[in-house]
């Protein structure tokens, strides 16, 4: 932001020698450059905007950046070149052939990293003499920094300007600080003039206060008391001439109170504690996060009635701490809205140490119950009428499959399912899959699998569903002794229940003998690969249909259902695709044979990508009970800021808001404005987070978020704050790095996907490609270039895109920022 454009502090305004001497030096042919040292409420703001309104006036160029706002070079150098390029109009259709289109289109789509400061500070000079070519200005520029000490980690920053101040001959700077080391070292290796600001001697303080009250009812001692006790300070003159305006005297003040003690006083009398003082603080803290407003957005967004958002606006008016530039409010001084934000807001330091945002596999999320957020299908899944439920990895599969599996007897559970819903959930279905195949056994194929699904199935089912025991009716008897037997043969004795003594006894003594252990579905026999301790039972095959028909018989005979959940189940034969996809077109058929039930259902839920890429025979006929597992940028957002606000530091924050009142986007907006900065590489904050998580199909996973967060917590040094953003830009910036590293080793060492194509395209940082330029980089060992290309495709690795060619239509492939981005950044 531009703030000379943004705020206006001429009208009180005095010009000191101090300054007149620093515009002097300014005016003086070729670059200079300027410290402009003062301690806090001396007016270094006040003088920039001085300084710039008079240059703009000799038809000069000025930009003028807030230091606190930036804390890398790279951030430092796209605001000024941004501010450079905002005084040339954009045209409609930029020119290929001229230098500043280009750049300009540039910084639109996305800015490059510069790791090499001399070049990004060549560039910089560049668009400098473009902009002034362009206006046909004074050739003459200036760049204004305002509040070097206030920078969170200044030594990127002081570097950056050691840099600009070294290579820029078309500009000159002023770089304005309280006294401080980072000013020190900047005046010893770079050619920096300093000029600090010294109080206001008695007759400009009186000069000062005559602007700021004309009326001329503050004479004699009232006026002597008035400058004696700010001592020159301009902030404080101000303060202390709106508490005289209201109380007549400043009897209760101290020469040498600082501003800090002034500020509690002035809080407590001019504010109060009423009904109208506790709305205006109310706006005060809505004004940290968003000035500057107008006032009817600021009443607007505050939730309060009319009359009491007036009322409390004309109680701040009156004190004096906020002011007004162009119909926009905001603090009358920087230190006010730090006053604020650390006496009402934050009043005690953040430790980033403590939060807690769960563990990205939600298997091990410990916070997923608390935060967990419905997918918009589940009352379809958990009613039935959903049985196939797709999702990248990370999409909430597993988050789905906990809230399934708590649907037993849960208080909460969603209200498609019904009391009499019987859960029987697997998240580990691998281990029992491979248990029953051993690598010559028939289920190879897609027909046996099958079989193993409904045996697995059918185990459940006899380990779920309870019945009487001792019930005389047959079909109950029937179903007692097909469970325990299968119980028994799957090697889960363990799980009978109300079982006899003797039959105990029994099914010992048969254990041991030596047997052919099999069970039957149609023409086709599963024979578990059990260790002789998991054998139990000499006899005639089971039946698995009859047994889940009978099954499906007593489930709707005692008016209850059962809901089958299979998760996780890419990790059977998982690097044995020909199994795999054996095993995947087996399950599909299972869920078939149960679909036909009246009282069963089996939920598989399945990544997206083996769901596409495997041959599902008659796969179009599963449409109908699919569902895709897709987020909007809304409900993101939601699960994020979910995330953050239910640690108790930063949820202390929302209680002193009346976030009750608040829109929702609003809230949002201020929430990100808390923890995030408000941009990163030249991108509002939302828009670069959301850009930067996208994968090939336009797909973010809640695990990415969650991901994310937790990478930024690992990355604040310091993790006690009491300042807003809590997070940096350098560390959600390389958070996102590690993230997309994270990303990309994904792609090679766990899904092991093209490996040698992906390692030669981060070798060659080839981020898009015509597929004929690339086709030396694959292994065909890893089977045919197509096929590569449509799992990559799948995965969300790649992007395809058609082009114009002349009068031809292409295909290109893009390799989205997701992946690239650690690429981009490595040597």
């Amino acid at each position: 932001m531009d703030l000379s454009k943004e705020f206006d502090f001429s009208k009180e305004f005095i010009v000191t020698p101090t300054v007149a001497a620093l515009r002097d030096f300014l005016s003086r042919p070729g670059a200079r450059h300027a410290f402009l040292i003062g301690a806090p409420g001396t007016g270094k703001t006040a003088v920039l905007q001085f300084l710039a309104n008079s240059f703009r006036a000799e038809n000069c160029l000025v930009v003028m950046v807030r230091l606190r706002d930036i804390d890398t070079s790279n951030q430092l150098f796209v605001q000024i070149a941004r501010a450079f390029l905002d005084q040339t109009q954009a045209q409609d259709k930029p020119l290929e052939s001229d230098p500043l289109d280009q750049i300009r289109v540039q910084f639109a789509n996305q800015f490059t990293v510069l790791q090499d400061l001399s070049r990004a500070a060549e560039l910089l000079e560049r668009i400098i003499q473009l902009v002034i070519e362009r206006t046909g200005i004074k050739s003459r520029a200036y760049i204004f920094l305002d509040g070097l000490d206030e920078v969170y980690e200044a030594g990127d920053i002081v570097v950056a300007v050691e840099s600009l101040a070294e290579r820029l001959s078309s500009a000159s700077m002023v770089v304005t600080s309280d006294p401080s080391s980072k000013v020190n070292r900047l005046g010893k290796r770079t050619a920096f003039d300093a000029f600090t600001l010294t109080p206001l001697t008695q007759a400009e303080a009186v000069q000062f206060i005559r602007r700021l009250l004309p009326d001329p009812f503050l004479t004699g001692p009232a006026l002597e008391q008035l400058v004696l006790r700010a001592n020159g300070n301009p902030l404080l003159l101000n303060l202390f001439a709106s508490y005289f305006l209201k109380y007549g005297d400043l009897a209760t003040f101290e020469k040498t109170d600082t501003i800090r003690a002034v500020l509690d006083r002035l809080y407590y009398e001019l504010l109060g504690s009423d009904q109208t003082g506790v709305d205006a603080r109310l706006l005060l803290s809505l004004l940290v996060f968003l000035q500057p407003v107008s006032t009817d957005y600021l009443t607007e967004i505050s939730g309060l009635p009319v009359e009491r958002a007036q009322a409390a606006l004309g109680k701040l008016w009156g004190s004096m701490l906020i002011s007004s530039s162009n119909r926009q409010v905001m603090f009358a001084h920087a230190s006010l809205a730090e006053y604020h934000l650390e006496n009402n807001l934050i009043t005690n330091d953040i430790d980033i140490n403590e939060f807690k945002f769960g563990d990205e596999a939600a298997e091990r999320d410990a916070l997923l119950k608390k935060n967990f957020m419905p997918p918009r299908d589940l009352n379809s899944v958990t009613s039935g009428a959903k049985t196939i439920v797709l999702g990248d990895r990370g999409a909430g599969k597993s988050a789905m499959f906990r809230a399934l599996q708590g649907l037993n007897g849960a208080a909460s559970a969603p209200a498609a399912a019904k009391p009499g819903t019987i859960t029987s959930a697997s998240q580990n279905p691998a281990s029992f899959v491979q248990q029953m195949t051993p690598d010559d056994s028939v289920t190879s194929s897609a027909d046996g699998f099958k079989a193993v699904w409904l045996l697995y199935s059918a185990a459940l089912a006899a380990r779920d569903v309870d019945v009487p025991t001792t019930s005389d009716d047959q079909h109950t008897k029937a179903f007692v002794k097909d469970s325990r037997t299968i119980l028994r043969r799957v090697g889960w004795a363990a799980s009978i229940k109300g079982e006899s003594r003797a039959s105990r006894w029994t099914a010992a003594l048969r254990s041991i003998m030596p047997e052919k252990v099999s069970l039957k579905l149609g023409p086709i026999t599963v024979e578990p690969n059990l260790s002789r301790r998991g054998r139990g039972w000499l006899g005639s095959d089971i039946k698995i249909d009859e047994f889940i028909d009978r099954t499906d018989r007593l489930l709707q005979a005692t008016d209850r259902r059962l809901l089958i959940v299979f998760d996780q189940i890419d990790e059977a034969f998982k690097y044995q695709r020909d199994r795999q996809e054996a095993l995947v077109q087996g399950l599909f058929l299972a869920e078939s044979f149960l679909s036909l039930r009246q009282a069963i259902r089996l939920v598989v839920l399945l990544r997206t990508d083996l769901f596409e890429l495997y041959d599902i025979q008659e796969k179009n006929k599963f449409v109908s009970r699919t569902v895709r597992l897709d987020w909007t940028r809304e409900e993101l957002r939601k699960q994020l800021l979910q995330r953050l606000f239910s640690n108790v530091g930063l949820r202390a924050i929302m209680e002193s808001l009346n976030v009750a009142a608040i829109e929702s986007s609003i809230l949002a907006q201020i929430q990100f404005r808390i923890v995030f900065p408000t941009e990163v590489e030249g991108k509002p904050f939302e828009e670069w987070l959301f850009e930067s998580l996208k994968n090939g199909k336009n797909h973010i996973a809640p695990r990415q978020i969650i991901l994310f967060l937790n990478l930024a917590k690992e990355n604040a040094k310091d993790a006690s704050r009491r300042r807003i953003p809590l997070f940096t830009e350098k560390e959600v910036a390389q958070a996102m790095t590690r993230l997309s590293e994270l990303s990309y080793q994904e792609v090679i060492s766990d899904f092991r996907a093209a490996t040698a194509f992906v390692r030669n395209c981060r070798a060659g940082k080839i981020m898009e490609f015509k597929l004929e330029d690339v086709q030396t980089l694959f292994d065909e060992d890893e089977g045919s270039v197509v096929l590569q290309l449509e799992r990559l495709e799948r995965l969300g690795f790649l992007a395809r895109t058609i082009v114009k060619e002349g009068d031809l239509l292409v295909p290109r492939f893009r390799v989205p920022r997701l992946f690239t981005r650690c690429w981009e950044t490595s040597d």
